[in-house]
């Protein structure tokens, strides 16, 4: 609870300085969430995705983490958001980012190694959690279906 919070806040003025705004900002953000303020542009930006009808499995969650994330990594915020957009464009079937259209070319020339369908299935989840690992996962695939 807050209690928890001012102490440790105290702990830092004395001992971490250099952490005493980080965590007194950290401290506000979480008194703006329990007041059920959500004017901070990350929390309006989030609102909005979630306006826009998230129904990929575990969106609930991610709403949370992202949540957390606001608060207490602020810099990983915007990473997080695209990647549930990532997520929903996924479950709703659109294939039109181009890391997609590259996977489904690869698929379309006929991928028949032993166990192409699994690496199809962890390329979507490299281009949704690891974008900039993406090339290096499909250029592998390529590899094996050349051997």
């Amino acid at each position: 609870g807050w209690e928890a919070d001012v102490k440790e806040a105290e702990t830092n003025h004395v001992v971490y300085p250099s952490l005493f705004d980080r965590f007194l900002l950290e401290m506000q953000k979480k008194q703006a969430l329990h007041r059920g303020d959500r004017s901070h542009e990350q929390l309006r930006a989030l609102d909005a995705l979630v306006a826009s009808g998230l129904t990929y499995p575990g969106w609930e969650a991610d709403v949370k983490e992202a949540e957390t994330n606001h608060v207490n990594y602020p810099t990983s915020f915007d990473r997080f958001l695209a990647e549930m957009q990532k997520k929903q464009a996924l479950q709703q079937g659109d294939r039109s980012h181009e890391q997609l259209r590259a996977l489904d070319a690869l698929v379309a020339s006929g991928l028949s190694y032993p166990g192409w369908e699994a690496d199809v299935k962890e390329a979507e989840t490299t281009h949704v959690n690891y974008p900039t690992s993406f090339d290096r996962f499909l250029s592998g695939m390529q590899k094996k279906q050349a051997l």
